[in-house]
């Protein structure tokens, strides 16, 4: 049976957006924690929620790296963004949404230019990022709206 070869940049790509899920799940389930005033109630709803899909985005990684690509998914965890009032809540999660965003477009740059070497896990893998991005981008909307911007 012959394999098709992994590729090694793409699987540090992959592992990077995993540790960033990693640390965005627990920013949020924190943040919902801490938020105070007279929206909390609802803001802490929102945010539990955004944090499900952020679980549900690492379960989506873990299984490209490991299934697709045969490499070990990471357990790290990116950095985390301490925030104390509700306005800094939203707009530090706004901007790890939109950073989440950039390095997933990075990533799909990344491969295209592989899409050769990976003629079957191709389709899979971009299919899995551009939907990550569309939640993602779901995300900042509801935090803006959340935010009042």
């Amino acid at each position: 049976m012959n394999t098709t070869p992994k590729s090694p940049e793409l699987v540090t790509c992959l592992n990077n957006a995993l540790e960033n899920e990693h640390a965005l799940y627990v920013q949020y389930l924190s943040h919902a924690k801490t938020v105070k005033g007279v929206d909390a109630r609802l803001v802490n709803k929102r945010l539990r929620r955004l944090a499900g899909y952020h679980r549900r985005h690492q379960k989506k990684l873990r299984h490209l790296i490991a299934d697709y690509l045969d490499a070990v998914p990471s357990m790290n965890m990116g950095a985390t963004h301490a925030a104390d009032s509700m306005d800094t809540i939203l707009r530090t999660n706004i901007t790890c949404e939109g950073a989440a965003i950039d390095n997933y477009m990075k990533t799909l740059a990344l491969l295209d230019r592989q899409k050769e070497d990976l003629p079957y896990e191709y389709c899979k893998i971009d299919y899995a990022l551009k939907k990550i991005i569309r939640n993602d981008q779901a995300h900042i909307a509801t935090l803006k709206k959340l935010h009042g911007a």
